[in-house]
């Protein structure tokens, strides 16, 4: 793959990756009540619509594009769960013998076609998506499956077609939310416990949306809900749960998009090139695609730019900015806190929270030897607190360091509450060496970025840069350099606070991003069968 991109965040490159299948039989069912057949008696209607869809998107001026196609070939799922899709009718017989033109229709573009054996396009798809994020390419997914609201993120979208021409909808975090009332990282966690007929995915029976969604808004995920089960009220939700516990979890595999399928091609391989005009006409009128032929006829007479070649234009529904953002242009509430009544707030937002982010704030580089001066918290996207602790911080009435870490403890020793950092490992020596001890599943996006692309830069700058567009207050921003430099207890406080909070709120956003991935690449790769969080070693080791 290649490095970072030079175009101005006007022009950002786009991918877009088009779900064959879905769109295939989309377009088929449109045309059901009256289908287009040509004089030898072919139904027609599965390509004549798809390419339409086609030739939609190929006006957004893509810089790289494919279509994505299920295979034949049983799928990792089925291996998992026998059952997986058993359910589902044949696919009609004038359907199925249309897909093989359509994609030489779809090669005739100059539009690449991916497939891989064992794997769903969903997963090809969740594989490119995360790939062109981490190389600053905006994603758009063009499907109507729910499922794929899980990969949604600031610069991977969904591309929804309605059930006219012209009703597209275009799908972002917040319409995630609107949807599932969750973000798109705890959507799996939604469907796992509701489960899909469509599919043949069991989730909890007896569950549907109405149930699933508050539980996951309380509890999080599936995990942390099996573990809670004597903390929910309704009787029949917990008898229901505590019957199907294996098969909620089963059905979060199952519904889980696996995002580190080994894929062959990069975004970078996938780009827009203009179409074989002579190949289509020949193809549109051996199809009797009559008004076709007349459109692609009238395209190559203007003598139609290569696809991509123009500054590519947002979807519908995007503006054309997309600015680095910092700390004085993004939203975000960061807290000092400066007394109890503030330190009392945050703990009862840690009380109802599965997972929280936590960052130290220290005077050097040695855990075991430096002081601490703060410790940072954030439970949830652009909100985090900045505890300054004992007399070394300069604030005006900072908490005693040892009623901080007592109330503080509980939480860190749940283990049912999940702890995030960044290269916690020194977080948690530092905690360590002061008697607080951290139990229970651990979560680190240094590791994580890691074991996902190791040839990358991993700081907290330069992933929040990268995956977020958001530029860091850096340490000798906030310290200077040289004999400049100060001591974080010689700073304001504010300035300190500014600082940690922002750590902690960042790593927590990108927490989000890369457990998905993360999940996955565990999951399939190294531990099959195993349900249980990411483990400690991995954070600690």
């Amino acid at each position: 793959m290649s490095g970072k991109r030079n175009k101005p965040p006007q022009a950002r490159e786009r991918l877009f990756l088009l779900d064959g299948m879905a769109l295939a039989y989309r377009s088929y069912f449109s045309f059901i009540s009256r289908p287009l057949v040509n004089s030898r008696g072919e139904n027609t209607s599965a390509i004549f619509g798809f390419v339409n869809t086609l030739m939609k998107i190929l006006d957004e001026k893509p810089d790289h594009i494919a279509v994505v196609f299920d295979t034949k070939e049983p799928t990792f799922r089925h291996v998992m769960y026998q059952p997986y899709k058993a359910t589902r009718e044949k696919m009609p017989e004038d359907l199925s013998g249309q897909i093989d033109l359509l994609k030489e229709v779809v090669r005739a573009f100059n539009v690449p076609c991916v497939e891989l054996p064992g794997y769903e396009a969903d997963d090809v798809m969740g594989t490119l998506a995360r790939r062109a994020e981490a190389e600053g390419i905006e994603t758009y997914l063009v499907t109507g499956d729910k499922d794929f609201m899980q990969l949604i993120s600031p610069n991977v979208k969904m591309y929804r077609p309605g059930k006219r021409g012209d009703d597209w909808e275009l799908l972002d975090e917040k319409a995630v939310k609107d949807k599932f009332g969750v973000t798109p990282a705890l959507v799996i966690d939604v469907l796992g416990l509701t489960g899909d007929k469509s599919d043949n995915v069991p989730g909890v029976a007896g569950i549907g949306e109405k149930t699933a969604i508050p539980l996951v808004q309380r509890f999080g995920p599936i995990e942390r809900i099996l573990e809670n089960i004597q903390r929910i009220p309704q009787a029949g939700v917990k008898q229901k749960l505590s019957e199907h516990r294996e098969e909620a979890l089963l059905s979060k595999k199952l519904v889980t998009i696996d995002t580190l399928a080994p894929v062959k091609v990069d975004p970078d391989q996938l780009v827009a090139k203009p179409p074989d005009y002579a190949r289509l006409k020949k193809l549109f009128t051996d199809l009797e695609f009559r008004s076709l032929v007349t459109k692609l006829s009238d395209a190559a007479a203007r003598g139609a730019r290569p696809v991509g070649s123009e500054a590519a234009k947002p979807a519908p529904g995007e503006d054309s900015g997309g600015a680095t953002t910092d700390i004085s242009t993004d939203e975000h509430s960061y807290r000092l806190v400066k007394n109890r009544d503030d330190f009392n707030e945050l703990l009862k937002n840690l009380k109802k929270s599965p997972a929280f982010v936590f960052d130290t704030e220290t005077t050097g580089t040695d855990p075991l030897r430096a002081e601490l001066v703060g410790l940072s918290i954030a439970v949830r996207p652009r909100e985090a607190w900045y505890i300054p602790v004992g007399p070394g911080a300069k604030a005006p009435a900072s908490l005693p360091l040892e009623e901080v870490l007592n109330k503080l403890s509980p939480f860190f020793t749940d283990p049912a509450i999940r702890k995030v950092g960044q290269n916690i490992k020194y977080d948690m020596l530092v905690l360590a060496s002061h008697g607080v001890r951290i139990e229970g599943p651990l979560f680190d996006t240094m590791v994580a970025s890691y074991l996902l692309r190791p040839d990358s830069r991993h700081n907290l700058d330069a992933l929040a840069s990268e995956h977020l567009k958001y530029r860091m207050i850096s340490y000798d921003e906030l310290t200077g350099t040289g004999k400049e430099r100060r001591d974080l207890r010689e700073i304001e406080v504010e300035k300190v606070s500014d600082y940690s909070a922002q750590d902690a709120d960042i790593t927590l956003r990108l927490s989000e991003l890369s457990w998905p991935p993360m999940w996955s690449f565990l999951l399939y790769r190294f531990l099959p069968g195993w349900s249980s969080p990411v483990s400690r070693s991995m954070s600690v080791t």
